[in-house]
Protein backbone atom coordinates (compact mmCIF):
# COMPACT_ATOMS: atom_id res chain seq x y z
CA UNK A 1 0.00 0.00 0.00
CA UNK A 2 1.63 3.01 -0.89
CA UNK A 3 2.52 5.61 1.76
CA UNK A 4 2.56 8.89 -0.16
CA UNK A 5 0.04 11.63 -1.02
CA UNK A 6 1.55 14.76 -2.38
CA UNK A 7 -1.36 16.71 -1.96
CA UNK A 8 -2.12 15.81 1.97
CA UNK A 9 -3.11 18.59 4.47
CA UNK A 10 -2.09 18.18 7.89
CA UNK A 11 -3.81 20.28 10.65
CA UNK A 12 -2.25 19.81 14.35
CA UNK A 13 -4.17 19.74 17.36
CA UNK A 14 -7.73 21.20 16.03
CA UNK A 15 -9.68 22.03 19.82
CA UNK A 16 -12.94 20.36 19.66
CA UNK A 17 -14.88 21.40 23.01
CA UNK A 18 -17.34 19.17 24.97
CA UNK A 19 -20.34 19.95 26.93
CA UNK A 20 -18.88 20.60 29.55
CA UNK A 21 -15.96 22.07 28.75
CA UNK A 22 -13.25 20.42 28.03
CA UNK A 23 -11.25 20.45 24.94
CA UNK A 24 -10.02 17.42 23.31
CA UNK A 25 -7.81 17.88 20.25
CA UNK A 26 -7.37 16.16 16.59
CA UNK A 27 -5.12 16.09 13.90
CA UNK A 28 -6.65 15.94 10.65
CA UNK A 29 -4.86 14.55 7.37
CA UNK A 30 -7.03 15.63 3.95
CA UNK A 31 -6.70 16.98 0.71
CA UNK A 32 -5.27 20.60 0.29
CA UNK A 33 -8.05 21.96 -1.03
CA UNK A 34 -10.80 24.29 0.24
CA UNK A 35 -13.61 21.76 -0.49
CA UNK A 36 -15.46 20.17 2.49
CA UNK A 37 -15.22 16.57 2.72
CA UNK A 38 -17.11 13.58 4.37
CA UNK A 39 -14.95 12.87 7.59
CA UNK A 40 -13.47 9.31 9.06
CA UNK A 41 -13.34 9.98 12.70
CA UNK A 42 -10.73 7.62 14.81
CA UNK A 43 -10.97 8.32 18.78
CA UNK A 44 -7.47 6.70 20.68
CA UNK A 45 -6.17 6.71 24.19
CA UNK A 46 -3.08 5.47 23.05
CA UNK A 47 -1.64 8.64 21.44
CA UNK A 48 -3.43 9.99 18.21
CA UNK A 49 0.14 10.70 16.43
CA UNK A 50 0.63 6.85 16.96
CA UNK A 51 -2.31 6.14 14.23
CA UNK A 52 -1.62 8.09 11.49
CA UNK A 53 2.86 8.56 12.22
CA UNK A 54 3.44 4.52 10.33
CA UNK A 55 0.04 4.34 8.56
CA UNK A 56 1.12 1.17 6.96
CA UNK A 57 0.74 -0.69 10.81
CA UNK A 58 -2.66 0.55 11.05
CA UNK A 59 -6.40 -0.82 9.90
CA UNK A 60 -6.62 2.29 7.30
CA UNK A 61 -3.91 3.97 6.16
CA UNK A 62 -4.27 8.22 6.55
CA UNK A 63 -2.59 9.31 3.40
CA UNK A 64 -4.81 6.71 1.24
CA UNK A 65 -8.36 7.49 2.92
CA UNK A 66 -7.21 11.39 2.34
CA UNK A 67 -6.17 10.89 -1.27
CA UNK A 68 -9.60 9.12 -1.30
CA UNK A 69 -11.03 12.03 -0.57
CA UNK A 70 -11.77 11.94 3.19
CA UNK A 71 -10.83 14.48 6.12
CA UNK A 72 -8.87 11.44 8.71
CA UNK A 73 -9.35 13.17 12.08
CA UNK A 74 -7.54 11.06 14.99
CA UNK A 75 -8.44 12.34 18.46
CA UNK A 76 -6.86 12.09 21.56
CA UNK A 77 -9.66 10.79 24.41
CA UNK A 78 -10.50 12.99 27.33
CA UNK A 79 -7.12 12.69 29.23
CA UNK A 80 -4.94 10.93 27.10
CA UNK A 81 -2.05 12.75 24.79
CA UNK A 82 -3.00 16.55 24.22
CA UNK A 83 -6.76 16.25 24.96
CA UNK A 84 -7.66 18.12 28.56
CA UNK A 85 -9.70 16.16 31.66
CA UNK A 86 -9.03 13.28 32.99
CA UNK A 87 -8.97 9.78 31.56
CA UNK A 88 -11.28 7.97 33.64
CA UNK A 89 -11.45 3.89 31.95
CA UNK A 90 -14.71 3.45 33.61
CA UNK A 91 -15.17 6.75 31.59
CA UNK A 92 -18.83 6.85 29.49
CA UNK A 93 -17.63 7.35 26.21
CA UNK A 94 -20.88 8.24 24.60
CA UNK A 95 -21.31 11.72 24.88
CA UNK A 96 -16.84 12.72 24.09
CA UNK A 97 -18.03 10.77 21.00
CA UNK A 98 -21.83 12.15 20.31
CA UNK A 99 -19.89 15.82 20.89
CA UNK A 100 -16.67 15.29 18.32
CA UNK A 101 -19.07 14.12 15.63
CA UNK A 102 -21.46 17.08 15.94
CA UNK A 103 -18.79 19.47 16.43
CA UNK A 104 -16.12 17.71 13.14
CA UNK A 105 -19.51 17.41 10.78
CA UNK A 106 -19.55 21.67 11.83
CA UNK A 107 -16.44 22.30 10.73
CA UNK A 108 -16.19 24.13 7.35
CA UNK A 109 -14.11 21.48 6.17
CA UNK A 110 -16.58 18.80 6.32
CA UNK A 111 -19.70 18.63 4.60
CA UNK A 112 -21.49 17.13 7.51
CA UNK A 113 -20.87 13.24 6.89
CA UNK A 114 -19.38 11.59 9.86
CA UNK A 115 -18.19 7.88 9.67
CA UNK A 116 -15.98 6.20 12.63
CA UNK A 117 -13.72 3.48 13.20
CA UNK A 118 -11.89 1.67 15.63
CA UNK A 119 -9.96 -1.22 17.10
CA UNK A 120 -10.19 -2.81 20.56
CA UNK A 121 -10.97 0.70 23.05
CA UNK A 122 -11.13 2.46 19.54
CA UNK A 123 -13.61 0.47 18.35
CA UNK A 124 -15.67 0.37 21.79
CA UNK A 125 -15.58 4.23 21.30
CA UNK A 126 -17.01 3.69 17.71
CA UNK A 127 -20.24 1.89 19.59
CA UNK A 128 -20.13 4.20 22.45
CA UNK A 129 -20.79 7.43 20.14
CA UNK A 130 -23.75 5.40 18.15
CA UNK A 131 -25.33 4.25 20.97
CA UNK A 132 -26.40 8.05 21.10
CA UNK A 133 -27.40 8.56 17.84
CA UNK A 134 -25.61 11.49 16.53
CA UNK A 135 -27.42 13.23 13.43
CA UNK A 136 -24.42 13.48 11.58
CA UNK A 137 -22.93 10.06 12.01
CA UNK A 138 -23.74 7.57 9.00
CA UNK A 139 -21.79 4.64 9.37
CA UNK A 140 -19.18 2.97 12.29
CA UNK A 141 -16.25 0.49 11.80
CA UNK A 142 -15.94 -0.91 14.76
CA UNK A 143 -13.29 -4.55 15.12
CA UNK A 144 -12.34 -6.56 17.86
CA UNK A 145 -14.21 -5.08 20.82
CA UNK A 146 -17.47 -5.75 22.79
CA UNK A 147 -20.22 -3.52 24.95
CA UNK A 148 -17.97 -4.96 28.08
CA UNK A 149 -14.67 -3.78 26.91
CA UNK A 150 -11.40 -5.68 28.34
CA UNK A 151 -9.78 -6.07 29.66
CA UNK A 152 -12.24 -5.72 33.05
CA UNK A 153 -14.80 -8.34 31.96
CA UNK A 154 -14.74 -11.57 30.66
CA UNK A 155 -18.16 -11.64 30.61
CA UNK A 156 -20.92 -10.37 32.79
CA UNK A 157 -20.36 -11.32 36.50
CA UNK A 158 -16.89 -12.87 35.31
CA UNK A 159 -13.27 -10.95 35.25
CA UNK A 160 -10.29 -10.79 33.33
CA UNK A 161 -7.39 -11.65 35.42
CA UNK A 162 -5.08 -9.48 33.85
CA UNK A 163 -4.57 -5.56 33.98
CA UNK A 164 -4.19 -3.89 30.70
CA UNK A 165 -0.73 -2.26 30.61
CA UNK A 166 -1.16 1.86 29.74
CA UNK A 167 0.58 4.85 31.15
CA UNK A 168 -2.52 5.29 33.23
CA UNK A 169 -1.95 2.30 35.53
CA UNK A 170 -3.02 3.87 38.79
CA UNK A 171 -6.13 4.63 37.24
CA UNK A 172 -7.08 1.37 35.43
CA UNK A 173 -6.01 -0.56 38.92
CA UNK A 174 -8.87 1.92 40.42
CA UNK A 175 -11.25 1.12 37.88
CA UNK A 176 -10.61 -2.22 38.20
CA UNK A 177 -11.27 -2.74 41.80
CA UNK A 178 -14.63 -0.91 40.75
CA UNK A 179 -15.47 -3.83 38.64
CA UNK A 180 -14.95 -6.01 41.04
CA UNK A 181 -16.74 -4.60 43.68
CA UNK A 182 -20.34 -4.13 41.19
CA UNK A 183 -19.78 -7.06 39.34
CA UNK A 184 -23.39 -8.19 39.65
CA UNK A 185 -25.02 -4.98 39.59
CA UNK A 186 -26.04 -4.29 35.91
CA UNK A 187 -27.12 -0.65 36.84
CA UNK A 188 -23.71 0.16 37.36
CA UNK A 189 -22.40 -1.07 34.72
CA UNK A 190 -25.54 0.60 32.06
CA UNK A 191 -24.10 3.81 34.34
CA UNK A 192 -20.58 3.13 32.50
CA UNK A 193 -22.25 2.12 28.79
CA UNK A 194 -21.07 -1.63 29.58
CA UNK A 195 -24.26 -3.13 28.55
CA UNK A 196 -25.38 -3.80 24.95
CA UNK A 197 -27.28 -1.34 23.07
CA UNK A 198 -28.06 -2.67 19.82
CA UNK A 199 -32.08 -1.11 19.63
CA UNK A 200 -30.92 1.89 20.16
CA UNK A 201 -28.77 2.49 16.93
CA UNK A 202 -29.33 3.62 13.51
CA UNK A 203 -27.01 3.35 11.24
CA UNK A 204 -24.82 0.66 9.60
CA UNK A 205 -21.98 -1.20 10.87
CA UNK A 206 -19.34 -3.17 9.55
CA UNK A 207 -17.38 -5.15 12.29
CA UNK A 208 -14.61 -7.16 12.07
CA UNK A 209 -12.29 -8.96 13.67
CA UNK A 210 -9.89 -12.52 13.90
CA UNK A 211 -10.26 -15.63 14.61
CA UNK A 212 -7.79 -15.31 17.57
CA UNK A 213 -8.20 -12.34 18.91
CA UNK A 214 -9.59 -12.22 22.33
CA UNK A 215 -12.76 -10.24 21.45
CA UNK A 216 -13.99 -12.81 18.66
CA UNK A 217 -17.32 -13.87 20.42
CA UNK A 218 -17.98 -10.43 21.33
CA UNK A 219 -17.56 -9.04 17.99
CA UNK A 220 -19.91 -11.82 16.42
CA UNK A 221 -22.39 -10.94 19.60
CA UNK A 222 -22.11 -7.32 17.95
CA UNK A 223 -22.67 -8.54 14.30
CA UNK A 224 -25.50 -10.60 15.37
CA UNK A 225 -26.99 -7.80 17.81
CA UNK A 226 -27.29 -5.24 14.88
CA UNK A 227 -28.29 -7.42 11.98
CA UNK A 228 -31.62 -8.53 14.45
CA UNK A 229 -32.25 -5.69 16.76
CA UNK A 230 -30.99 -2.24 15.24
CA UNK A 231 -33.43 0.23 15.56
CA UNK A 232 -33.91 1.04 11.51
CA UNK A 233 -34.13 -1.51 8.69
CA UNK A 234 -31.33 0.67 7.04
CA UNK A 235 -28.84 -0.37 10.03
CA UNK A 236 -29.87 -4.10 9.87
CA UNK A 237 -29.62 -4.59 6.39
CA UNK A 238 -26.47 -2.96 6.24
CA UNK A 239 -24.61 -4.95 8.88
CA UNK A 240 -21.96 -6.79 8.12
CA UNK A 241 -18.97 -8.77 9.18
CA UNK A 242 -15.56 -9.63 8.26
CA UNK A 243 -13.55 -12.51 10.08
CA UNK A 244 -9.69 -12.68 9.59
CA UNK A 245 -6.46 -15.17 10.26
CA UNK A 246 -5.46 -12.44 12.94
CA UNK A 247 -4.66 -11.99 16.47
CA UNK A 248 -5.97 -8.71 18.32
CA UNK A 249 -3.69 -6.43 16.42
CA UNK A 250 -4.73 -3.31 14.40
CA UNK A 251 -2.08 -4.24 11.43
CA UNK A 252 -3.89 -7.07 10.85
CA UNK A 253 -0.42 -9.08 9.49
CA UNK A 254 -1.47 -12.66 8.99
CA UNK A 255 1.69 -14.02 10.02
CA UNK A 256 2.80 -14.77 13.62
CA UNK A 257 5.73 -15.78 14.92
CA UNK A 258 6.86 -18.91 12.04
CA UNK A 259 3.32 -19.21 10.88
CA UNK A 260 1.77 -17.98 7.69
CA UNK A 261 -1.57 -18.06 6.48
CA UNK A 262 -0.91 -17.50 3.08
CA UNK A 263 -0.58 -14.38 0.55
CA UNK A 264 -4.24 -13.27 0.93
CA UNK A 265 -4.49 -13.10 4.92
CA UNK A 266 -2.82 -9.65 5.81
CA UNK A 267 -5.42 -7.11 6.05
CA UNK A 268 -3.60 -5.58 2.61
CA UNK A 269 -3.53 -8.44 0.64
CA UNK A 270 -7.02 -9.25 1.24
CA UNK A 271 -7.87 -5.76 0.60
CA UNK A 272 -9.64 -5.37 4.10
CA UNK A 273 -8.98 -1.98 3.82
CA UNK A 274 -10.47 -1.18 0.62
CA UNK A 275 -13.59 -2.65 1.97
CA UNK A 276 -13.81 -0.70 4.89
CA UNK A 277 -13.29 2.42 2.38
CA UNK A 278 -15.86 1.36 -0.01
CA UNK A 279 -18.26 0.41 3.02
CA UNK A 280 -17.58 4.17 4.04
CA UNK A 281 -17.95 5.91 0.51
CA UNK A 282 -21.66 3.63 0.00
CA UNK A 283 -22.86 5.61 3.59
CA UNK A 284 -20.80 8.93 3.62
CA UNK A 285 -20.59 9.88 -0.29
CA UNK A 286 -23.87 7.39 -1.58
CA UNK A 287 -20.76 6.30 -4.10
CA UNK A 288 -21.06 2.34 -4.83
CA UNK A 289 -18.40 0.01 -5.23
CA UNK A 290 -18.17 -3.14 -6.55
CA UNK A 291 -17.14 -4.36 -2.71
CA UNK A 292 -20.55 -3.59 -1.82
CA UNK A 293 -22.33 -6.37 -4.08
CA UNK A 294 -20.42 -9.10 -2.12
CA UNK A 295 -22.50 -11.09 0.36
CA UNK A 296 -22.40 -9.23 3.88
CA UNK A 297 -20.20 -11.88 6.03
CA UNK A 298 -16.32 -12.58 4.73
CA UNK A 299 -14.90 -15.25 6.27
CA UNK A 300 -11.14 -16.73 6.30
CA UNK A 301 -11.53 -20.24 6.18
CA UNK A 302 -8.12 -21.70 8.25
CA UNK A 303 -6.37 -24.68 7.34
CA UNK A 304 -7.53 -24.33 3.65
CA UNK A 305 -6.06 -20.49 3.99
CA UNK A 306 -9.28 -19.32 1.89
CA UNK A 307 -12.01 -16.49 1.81
CA UNK A 308 -15.78 -17.40 1.32
CA UNK A 309 -18.21 -15.11 1.36
CA UNK A 310 -21.51 -15.99 2.87
CA UNK A 311 -25.27 -14.15 3.55
CA UNK A 312 -25.00 -14.92 7.36
CA UNK A 313 -23.34 -16.06 10.16
CA UNK A 314 -23.26 -19.32 10.84
CA UNK A 315 -23.82 -19.88 7.54
CA UNK A 316 -26.85 -21.31 5.81
CA UNK A 317 -26.23 -25.11 5.62
CA UNK A 318 -24.72 -25.61 8.70
CA UNK A 319 -25.30 -28.75 10.74
CA UNK A 320 -24.50 -29.58 14.18
CA UNK A 321 -22.67 -32.75 14.56
CA UNK A 322 -22.78 -34.61 18.13
CA UNK A 323 -19.46 -36.06 19.55
CA UNK A 324 -20.11 -37.72 22.85
CA UNK A 325 -17.82 -37.58 25.91
CA UNK A 326 -17.04 -41.19 26.43
CA UNK A 327 -14.21 -42.97 29.50
CA UNK A 328 -13.59 -45.41 31.92
CA UNK A 329 -13.57 -42.76 34.64
CA UNK A 330 -9.78 -41.82 33.44
CA UNK A 331 -9.61 -39.07 31.43
CA UNK A 332 -7.27 -37.24 33.65
CA UNK A 333 -4.07 -35.63 31.90
CA UNK A 334 -1.88 -37.65 29.32
CA UNK A 335 -2.47 -40.62 29.77
CA UNK A 336 -6.12 -39.84 29.38
CA UNK A 337 -8.60 -42.89 28.20
CA UNK A 338 -10.84 -40.06 27.52
CA UNK A 339 -13.08 -40.17 23.91
CA UNK A 340 -14.89 -38.17 21.49
CA UNK A 341 -17.26 -40.32 19.36
CA UNK A 342 -20.76 -40.28 17.34
CA UNK A 343 -21.92 -43.28 19.57
CA UNK A 344 -24.14 -42.12 22.61
CA UNK A 345 -22.95 -42.82 26.27
CA UNK A 346 -23.84 -46.14 27.99
CA UNK A 347 -23.21 -46.96 31.37
CA UNK A 348 -20.14 -45.25 32.00
CA UNK A 349 -18.39 -43.93 35.01
CA UNK A 350 -17.61 -40.30 35.60
CA UNK A 351 -14.14 -38.81 35.35
CA UNK A 352 -13.36 -37.17 38.67
CA UNK A 353 -10.94 -34.23 39.41
CA UNK A 354 -9.49 -32.24 42.30
CA UNK A 355 -9.27 -28.05 41.34
CA UNK A 356 -7.10 -26.57 43.55
CA UNK A 357 -7.32 -22.51 43.16
CA UNK A 358 -4.29 -22.77 44.30
CA UNK A 359 -2.29 -23.95 41.69
CA UNK A 360 -5.10 -23.14 38.54
CA UNK A 361 -4.28 -24.12 35.08
CA UNK A 362 -3.18 -21.16 33.12
CA UNK A 363 -4.23 -21.29 29.44
CA UNK A 364 -2.12 -19.44 26.52
CA UNK A 365 -2.12 -15.47 26.94
CA UNK A 366 -4.51 -14.11 24.07
CA UNK A 367 -1.70 -11.27 22.91
CA UNK A 368 0.65 -13.65 22.57
CA UNK A 369 2.57 -16.35 19.92
CA UNK A 370 1.12 -19.11 22.43
CA UNK A 371 -1.60 -19.66 19.77
CA UNK A 372 1.19 -20.90 17.77
CA UNK A 373 2.44 -23.29 20.40
CA UNK A 374 2.17 -27.05 21.59
CA UNK A 375 0.07 -27.41 24.30
CA UNK A 376 1.23 -30.92 25.20
CA UNK A 377 3.28 -29.88 28.31
CA UNK A 378 0.31 -28.04 29.88
CA UNK A 379 -1.78 -31.54 29.56
CA UNK A 380 0.46 -33.03 32.04
CA UNK A 381 -1.70 -32.79 34.77
CA UNK A 382 -4.13 -34.56 36.69
CA UNK A 383 -6.96 -31.70 37.23
CA UNK A 384 -7.73 -31.46 33.54
CA UNK A 385 -9.44 -33.82 31.57
CA UNK A 386 -8.80 -34.77 27.50
CA UNK A 387 -11.63 -36.36 25.69
CA UNK A 388 -9.54 -37.02 21.73
CA UNK A 389 -11.54 -38.34 19.01
CA UNK A 390 -9.69 -40.71 16.18
CA UNK A 391 -8.11 -39.18 13.87
CA UNK A 392 -10.53 -38.11 10.97
CA UNK A 393 -10.61 -39.98 7.61
CA UNK A 394 -11.01 -37.11 5.24
CA UNK A 395 -11.29 -33.52 5.89
CA UNK A 396 -14.21 -32.21 7.42
CA UNK A 397 -15.37 -28.38 7.77
CA UNK A 398 -16.16 -26.25 10.70
CA UNK A 399 -18.00 -22.80 10.12
CA UNK A 400 -19.82 -21.22 13.33
CA UNK A 401 -20.19 -21.39 17.00
CA UNK A 402 -18.36 -24.94 18.89
CA UNK A 403 -21.07 -25.35 21.74
CA UNK A 404 -20.72 -28.19 24.66
CA UNK A 405 -23.32 -29.80 26.77
CA UNK A 406 -22.00 -31.02 30.32
CA UNK A 407 -23.33 -32.82 32.71
CA UNK A 408 -21.19 -31.59 36.22
CA UNK A 409 -21.14 -31.72 39.99
CA UNK A 410 -19.19 -29.86 42.28
CA UNK A 411 -18.34 -30.15 45.91
CA UNK A 412 -18.20 -26.10 46.24
CA UNK A 413 -20.64 -24.06 46.81
CA UNK A 414 -19.75 -22.51 43.66
CA UNK A 415 -16.93 -22.65 40.90
CA UNK A 416 -16.35 -22.69 37.10
CA UNK A 417 -16.15 -25.36 34.41
CA UNK A 418 -13.78 -24.41 31.77
CA UNK A 419 -12.48 -25.77 28.24
CA UNK A 420 -11.04 -25.39 25.56
CA UNK A 421 -10.87 -27.03 21.19
CA UNK A 422 -7.79 -28.12 20.44
CA UNK A 423 -6.45 -29.50 16.94
CA UNK A 424 -4.31 -33.19 17.34
CA UNK A 425 -2.09 -33.83 14.66
CA UNK A 426 -0.92 -36.87 13.19
CA UNK A 427 2.47 -36.25 15.62
CA UNK A 428 0.40 -36.00 18.32
CA UNK A 429 0.85 -31.91 18.70
CA UNK A 430 -1.71 -30.13 20.27
CA UNK A 431 -2.88 -26.62 19.17
CA UNK A 432 -5.50 -24.30 20.42
CA UNK A 433 -8.20 -23.48 18.82
CA UNK A 434 -10.83 -21.98 20.96
CA UNK A 435 -11.97 -22.25 24.92
CA UNK A 436 -14.22 -20.58 27.17
CA UNK A 437 -15.72 -20.93 30.24
CA UNK A 438 -19.55 -21.26 32.67
CA UNK A 439 -19.82 -19.90 36.16
CA UNK A 440 -21.90 -22.43 38.38
CA UNK A 441 -23.75 -19.52 39.30
CA UNK A 442 -24.41 -18.19 36.28
CA UNK A 443 -25.64 -21.34 34.58
CA UNK A 444 -29.18 -20.35 34.06
CA UNK A 445 -28.27 -16.76 32.64
CA UNK A 446 -26.96 -13.39 34.62
CA UNK A 447 -29.62 -14.32 37.67
CA UNK A 448 -27.45 -15.84 40.51
CA UNK A 449 -28.26 -19.04 41.18
CA UNK A 450 -25.45 -20.96 43.65
CA UNK A 451 -25.41 -24.20 42.85
CA UNK A 452 -26.01 -27.58 45.37
CA UNK A 453 -22.87 -29.17 46.37
CA UNK A 454 -22.79 -32.82 45.02
CA UNK A 455 -26.22 -32.35 42.62
CA UNK A 456 -25.85 -32.43 38.71
CA UNK A 457 -26.58 -29.54 36.75
CA UNK A 458 -26.10 -29.47 33.06
CA UNK A 459 -24.10 -26.89 31.82
CA UNK A 460 -24.08 -25.11 28.51
CA UNK A 461 -20.72 -23.64 27.44
CA UNK A 462 -19.92 -21.66 24.27
CA UNK A 463 -16.82 -23.24 23.55
CA UNK A 464 -15.47 -20.13 21.11
CA UNK A 465 -16.14 -19.92 17.07
CA UNK A 466 -14.33 -21.76 14.20
CA UNK A 467 -13.83 -21.70 10.76
CA UNK A 468 -11.57 -24.58 10.05
CA UNK A 469 -10.96 -27.26 7.68
CA UNK A 470 -9.40 -30.34 9.79
CA UNK A 471 -7.40 -32.47 7.29
CA UNK A 472 -7.59 -36.47 7.43
CA UNK A 473 -5.62 -37.21 9.89
CA UNK A 474 -6.23 -35.26 12.10
CA UNK A 475 -8.25 -35.23 15.42
CA UNK A 476 -10.38 -32.99 17.62
CA UNK A 477 -9.78 -32.87 21.59
CA UNK A 478 -11.94 -31.22 24.52
CA UNK A 479 -10.25 -30.51 27.58
CA UNK A 480 -12.84 -29.91 30.52
CA UNK A 481 -10.88 -28.18 33.78
CA UNK A 482 -11.89 -24.97 36.05
CA UNK A 483 -9.58 -22.44 35.53
CA UNK A 484 -8.51 -20.10 32.45
CA UNK A 485 -6.37 -17.66 33.63
CA UNK A 486 -5.03 -15.58 32.90
CA UNK A 487 -7.86 -15.23 30.20
CA UNK A 488 -10.16 -15.06 33.33
CA UNK A 489 -9.90 -14.65 37.13
CA UNK A 490 -9.75 -17.48 39.35
CA UNK A 491 -12.48 -19.03 41.06
CA UNK A 492 -12.23 -19.68 45.19
CA UNK A 493 -14.96 -22.40 44.85
CA UNK A 494 -16.50 -20.32 47.99
CA UNK A 495 -19.73 -18.11 47.53
CA UNK A 496 -17.68 -15.05 47.60
CA UNK A 497 -15.45 -16.13 44.50
CA UNK A 498 -12.59 -13.37 43.99
CA UNK A 499 -12.42 -13.31 47.94
CA UNK A 500 -9.13 -14.35 49.45
CA UNK A 501 -9.78 -17.52 51.29
CA UNK A 502 -9.67 -20.66 48.89
CA UNK A 503 -10.72 -24.04 49.04
CA UNK A 504 -10.38 -27.01 46.68
CA UNK A 505 -12.88 -28.74 45.11
CA UNK A 506 -13.54 -32.36 43.85
CA UNK A 507 -15.48 -32.36 40.41
CA UNK A 508 -17.05 -35.04 38.45
CA UNK A 509 -17.81 -34.95 34.81
CA UNK A 510 -20.91 -37.45 34.21
CA UNK A 511 -20.85 -39.51 30.39
CA UNK A 512 -23.63 -41.92 30.72
CA UNK A 513 -27.07 -42.13 29.27
CA UNK A 514 -29.12 -40.04 31.61
CA UNK A 515 -26.37 -37.41 31.32
CA UNK A 516 -25.06 -37.32 28.17
CA UNK A 517 -22.17 -34.58 28.03
CA UNK A 518 -21.27 -34.33 24.41
CA UNK A 519 -19.27 -31.49 22.00
CA UNK A 520 -21.81 -29.69 19.49
CA UNK A 521 -19.75 -29.28 15.76
CA UNK A 522 -20.77 -26.75 13.27
CA UNK A 523 -20.14 -28.77 10.01
CA UNK A 524 -20.35 -27.29 6.59
CA UNK A 525 -21.56 -30.20 4.35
Amino acid sequence: MPNQFADAKLMYNVPVRMRDGVTLYCDVIRPDTQKPLPAVLVRTSYYKEDVYAGTENWILNALQTAARGYNFIVQDTRGTGRSEGVSDPLGFEAEDGYDTVEAIAAMPWCDGNVGMVGFSFLGYCCLEAARLNPPHLRAIVPGMCGYWKNPFLLRYGVPTAQNETHDNADAFEKAYRQILGHLEDEAFFRRIGRVEAYDCVRIPTLNFTGWMDMELNTTIRNYEGYRTQSATAEARDGTRLIIGPWLHDSALKGRYADCSFGPQASGIASATGERILAFLDWHLKHKKSPFMDEKPVRLFLMGKNEWMETDAYPPRGMVYEQYYLHSDGRANGLQSTGRLTAAGPGGEPADEYVYDPAQPFQTIRLLSNEWFEDQTERENRQDLLLYTSEPFAKPKTLCGPVLLRLFAQTSAVDTDFACRLLLVDPHGKAWHLQGNLVRARYRNGKKPELPEPGKIYEYSLLVGNVAREIPAGYALRIEVMSSLEPVARRHSNLADPLGPKMQPATQHIFHDERHPSCLRLPVLP
